[in-house]
């Protein structure tokens, strides 16, 4: 799922499978010519947190909150950038999205 912006995409969570990591991307960039500028996983499960990594190389900022985060190093997943540890708003272009911790 992800939301179009005036200032860019927010992507929740990431495909599991690396081969559709930039195609994602491309068809994102395709279809809205916007790029993703940031990404939100749910939950520590690689069917959220998979692409982390990458979209990170990219110059995506990537979110998760603290538990997930210490799930995904117990458990060997890809880890975010940026960790979410209280109820926080996210504004990016004409929309804000609050995470509940």
């Amino acid at each position: 799922m992800y939301v179009v912006t005036d200032k860019g995409v927010v992507m929740f969570d990431t495909p599991w499978d690396p081969a559709q990591f930039q195609p994602l991307l491309d068809s994102i960039r395709l279809k809205h010519n916007k790029s993703v500028v940031m990404c939100i996983a749910t939950h520590f499960h690689e069917d959220r947190t998979a692409g982390l990594a990458y979209y990170r190389q990219q110059g995506i900022e990537t979110y998760t909150t603290k538990q997930t985060d210490e799930l995904s190093k117990k458990n060997g997943k890809k880890r975010a950038g940026f960790l979410i540890d209280k109820d926080t708003v996210f504004k990016v272009g004409q929309y804000s999205f609050q995470t509940y911790y």
